[in-house]
């Protein structure tokens, strides 16, 4: 029996629809390097541990959360969120040390003494999104990008 992707994604809520797209956007921008032959010997080769993202960074502007953020979708329904799409097996995550704490620099100091939460799409959230937002990840920056609108044009000076 063939899955109807359109009829799944309209079962997410936009939050949801959103949280898939920045995820495939970020996996789709690390494909770039881990694809290429110089990378072919590199020990994360292997698209099981490149494609993992972290969710939080030091930098707001960068990675999932800054761009979470400037979707308006960050609050603390955050982790229920990516759970929400774990059980409906769209990702995997897991919770990971950070760097400073097992290479022992750093300290406790603003997150840096938590666990950091890594997300990435497994085989069926990658089809859920190329068969609604195409192939490329360009149409899927382009669906954020009607969000990030409607965000700012709701509240101009965010």
């Amino acid at each position: 029996m063939a899955i109807n992707w359109r009829f799944v994604w309209q079962q997410l809520n936009e939050r949801q629809q959103a949280y898939l797209a920045v995820l495939y956007v970020a996996e789709q921008t690390k494909a770039v390097v881990f694809e290429t032959p110089a990378y072919a010997k590199h020990p994360l080769q292997k698209g099981a541990e490149w494609r993992w993202c972290r969710y939080y960074t030091k930098d707001i502007k960068q990675g999932l959360d800054g761009r979470i953020t400037r979707l308006g979708m960050r609050d603390p329904g955050t982790g229920s969120t990516w759970e929400a799409l774990a059980i409906h097996d769209y990702i995997e995550h897991r919770w990971e040390a950070p760097v400073e704490r097992m290479s022992g620099v750093g300290g406790p100091s603003g997150h840096d003494d938590l666990d950091h939460l890594s997300v990435k799409l497994t085989t069926k959230g990658r089809k859920l999104i190329r068969e609604n937002l195409g192939q490329e990840y360009l149409q899927a920056e382009e669906f954020l990008g009607r969000i990030e609108y409607r965000v700012q044009v709701k509240s101009p000076g965010r």
